[in-house]
């Protein structure tokens, strides 16, 4: 199988794509732990603000997801689940049927009325 250099493109920015949500991801966690899981020192008249360490869990947050947030990024990049043309055609097969339904129970209800 062959692959075209728009395709290697795609999963290359897929993947890089990953890694930069992956580091959003380390910021947020960082946030997190500074806002609600620190505490405050202070040495020699400097503030010092100090995250607690968890060990394991730190090491699963961080980690951990780096091969989740690989992964993701190439999906939401490279995947194609469903082209645009196959899409356009089921949709449109859907308008027909329910515009047809609609048009029905209207043709139905008028002769009702008359």
């Amino acid at each position: 199988m062959t692959y075209s250099i728009q395709n290697k493109t795609q999963e290359v920015v897929g993947v890089l794509f990953g890694i930069l949500l992956f580091y959003f991801w380390l910021i947020f966690i960082d946030k997190i732990k500074m806002l609600l899981f620190s505490e405050t020192i202070i040495v020699n008249g400097n503030k010092i603000i100090k995250a607690q360490y968890w060990g394991q869990i730190d090491q699963w947050l961080v980690a951990g997801l780096i091969l989740f947030f690989l992964v993701f990024g190439h999906y939401l990049i490279y995947s194609k689940n469903i082209n645009g043309i196959e899409k356009k055609s089921r949709y449109y097969r859907y308008e027909k049927r329910i515009n047809r339904l609609c048009s029905v129970a209207f043709y139905n209800y008028n002769n009702f009325l008359i």
